[in-house]
């Protein structure tokens, strides 16, 4: 039995079908501008998988400081919504444990559950119903669902 060696391809030959294959791909990447791009599904997976899951509402009240710069994801019942820009999310509903939400709160109802998907901040200092300063986590929300 005797085996035939494959055809030599010449240098030229596989230049030319590199030049062609990538011609070919930019022209697809400049004709569908769109697939290139990723879409708000695709950055929320990301961003999911780069949270720390076990930080929860009543974790992040306790320990306002302990867990800045962290991302996390956050699922609470929505607080009385008395500002555009910010929301409370309770742990559950009449609870005393929440965690200031900043983005926007517009459309957002008082007692609906909701996941919340953002940055640990800063916590900001607020009076209570005593008089005395408490210390509030505070989440940048980057999605909401």
């Amino acid at each position: 039995m005797t085996t035939t060696p494959a055809p030599a391809t010449s240098y030229r030959t596989a230049e030319r079908l590199s030049r062609r294959a990538f011609a070919w791909g930019a022209a697809a990447a400049v004709a569908a501008p769109v697939a290139a791009a990723a879409s708000v599904p695709d950055d929320e997976r990301r961003f999911i998988a780069r949270c720390d899951t076990s930080i929860s509402v009543e974790r992040l009240a306790d320990a306002p400081y302990f867990f800045i710069g962290k991302k996390v994801d956050l699922h609470g019942v929505v607080g009385p919504v008395t500002d555009p820009d910010r929301f409370d999310l309770y742990v559950a509903k009449g609870a005393i444990l929440f965690v200031v939400v900043f983005g926007n709160s517009e459309g957002l109802k008082a007692d609906r559950r909701l996941r919340v998907l953002g940055t640990v901040e800063k916590p900001v200092p607020a009076r209570d119903d005593f008089g005395g300063i408490v210390l509030y986590a505070v989440v940048r929300k980057v999605f909401i669902e």
